[in-house]
């Protein structure tokens, strides 16, 4: 079993940029496992690079997770890409965050309530001020 996490990850960068960057790697096969587990794609003259994985061990020794904090690393050196990663644990307060670039981030952590009540017939109506049985 082990520890899991859920993990995304979005980087982006001028489309022409990316482009050239994606190029550069078939050339040379860099990142090309990485890549291949990420939607990749152009919006508005922007290109994107994304990943998205539920129930992993996120652990930085394992061959499938370096190859994309490596990704991950080689972009935001450059100053022409941002990107935003968050990794959410299974623990409520197990959650990171990082940013790098200068873009608005691509994504953001949101705190809720999701019920699993069934629709029921209330004894109570609040509007009218009436209990018992409607």
């Amino acid at each position: 079993m082990g520890y899991r996490s859920t993990v995304s990850y979005a980087i982006y960068a001028p489309e022409k940029v990316m482009l050239a960057k994606l190029a550069a790697w078939r050339l040379t096969g860099e990142h090309a496992q990485a890549l291949a587990e990420c939607s990749i794609g152009v919006h508005e003259g922007d290109g994107y690079i994304t990943f998205d994985a539920d129930d992993v061990k996120w652990y930085l020794q394992y061959e499938d997770v370096a190859i994309h904090e490596r990704l991950w690393g080689e972009l935001a050196q450059d100053s022409e890409f941002s990107g935003t990663f968050i990794r959410l644990g299974e623990n409520d307060d197990d959650t990171e965050c990082r940013n790098f670039g200068d873009g608005e981030p691509l994504m953001r952590v949101t705190r809720g309530i999701e019920t699993n009540v069934p629709d029921f017939k209330p004894l109570r109506d609040t509007d009218r001020g009436v209990s018992g049985p409607a």
